[in-house]
């Protein structure tokens, strides 16, 4: 377990890690979890749009799954139609829909969104 735990700290949290982790520890906190949601032939805006319709009921967060100019997992508190804004240890406080692109993207000038690899939670009321 100290090997598991150093190497989390040095190396970083892959998805189905951070699903473990969210399953086995924080799972009575919640009243939904939803992960890899079925993203076929999404597009950017219909991603934003669900996210945004999401993280707009009570007591809802959104981990993101982000590469490109970052690469790691932050806190998505709220959305309007233009931008993301983040509550994440990194110090970055939003990211503007104009500045992203989808999986695939492989340039580093932009943020890449994974949205197999978000997750939505919902806490009780």
């Amino acid at each position: 377990k100290k090997r598991k735990l150093s190497s989390t700290i040095l190396d970083g949290m892959y998805a189905p890690n951070l699903k473990k982790l969210i399953d086995e520890v924080v799972k009575g906190r919640f009243i939904e979890v939803v992960y890899n949601y079925n993203w076929r032939d999404y597009t950017l805006d219909a991603f934003w749009m669900f996210s945004q319709r999401y993280l707009s009921e009570q007591n809802t967060a959104m981990i993101l799954s982000v590469g490109g100019r970052e690469n790691h997992f932050t806190t998505v508190e709220k959305m309007t139609d233009k931008t993301m804004f983040l509550v994440d240890s990194s110090g970055l406080k939003r990211i503007n829909k104009s500045q992203i692109k989808l999986q695939g993207y492989t340039k580093k000038d932009k943020y890449v969104v994974y949205p197999n690899q978000c997750f939505y939670l919902k806490g009780k009321i």
